[in-house]
């Protein structure tokens, strides 16, 4: 099951969050995991704008980021969102790891 988090991102600005992943009380290696995210008004849209998501580090402290550049988050109206972020392992097993609402707040 996906945990839930709510995001909160400025307009023109960068935006990079961190996360570390356990299981139990282990920290997961993450070496050869890769990282999807997207982000859109509501779930049943098909437009959608896609975080850069990576591996923080080598891996071994199970660590990972999700990235908007600042042009991605220029081009967002204020206002509420959804958003998911998807683990694969190295064989290809995909887990929707995260989700949840994302509020986009416009800068001065």
């Amino acid at each position: 099951m996906a945990a839930h988090y709510t995001l909160i991102i400025h307009r023109d600005c960068d935006f990079t969050r961190s996360f570390q992943i356990k299981r139990g009380e282990n920290l997961i290696d993450l070496t050869g995991y890769t990282f999807t995210g997207k982000l859109a008004k509501n779930y049943h849209t098909d437009t959608t704008t896609a975080f850069t998501g990576s591996v923080v580090g080598d891996g071994s402290d199970g660590t990972f980021s999700i990235t908007l550049t600042d042009t991605q988050t220029a081009a967002l109206s204020a206002g509420k969102y959804v958003y998911s972020v998807v683990m694969a392992d190295d064989g290809g097993i995909k887990t929707k790891l995260l989700e949840g609402d994302c509020i986009v707040e416009d800068t001065v």
